[in-house]
C-alpha cells in the first residue's frame, strides 16, 4: 500500500465481504473481497454498484470498460461524484472477487491514478 498512508481497516469482516482501507489526507484506497460471483462477467459484477452511483446528482462518468491488471482481465470505472474523482477496479483471483476503489479530491486525482492502479495490481491471493 502507499507509503505513509494510515490503515483505517485491515481485513475487517463486513456483511458478506471483507474490507481493508487506507487514507492520507483527502485520499483513500479501499479493497474489498468476497466469493467470486458465479456465471457473471466482470461488467455484470460491477453493474449494481455502477447503477447506484450513477444516480448521484452531478455524477460524471469518464471511463467504464475492460482493462487488464497484472496481465489479467479486469473492469475499470473512472468517475466524478461529490467533489471527488474515483477509480474502481473489479477483478477475480482464484475463487475471490475483488473491488479496489481509489479516491482523491477532484483536482488531485491524476497524480494518484498510477498509485491506485499499482495497488490493484499488487493484490495477491493464495489459491
Amino acid at each position: 500500500m502507499p507509503t505513509g498512508w494510515d490503515a483505517v481497516e485491515d481485513d475487517a469482516a463486513k456483511s458478506g465481504y471483507r474490507e481493508s482501507k487506507w487514507k492520507e489526507g483527502g485520499h483513500f484506497l479501499l479493497i474489498d473481497t468476497q466469493p467470486a460471483a458465479e456465471n457473471l462477467t466482470l461488467e455484470q459484477d460491477a453493474a449494481p454498484v455502477h447503477a447506484a452511483v450513477e444516480r448521484i446528482p452531478g455524477y460524471e462518468e469518464l471511463r467504464y470498460g475492460p482493462t487488464t491488471l497484472a496481465g489479467s482481465e479486469a473492469w475499470e470505472w473512472v468517475f466524478r461524484a461529490r467533489g471527488k474523482q474515483q477509480v474502481d477496479y473489479f477483478f477475480n483471483r482464484c475463487d475471490r472477487g475483488f473491488g479496489v476503489l481509489g479516491s482523491a479530491p477532484g483536482g488531485d486525482f491524476e497524480p494518484f491514478e498510477a498509485t491506485f492502479r499499482r495497488a490493484a495490481e499488487s493484490v495477491q491471493v493464495s489459491c
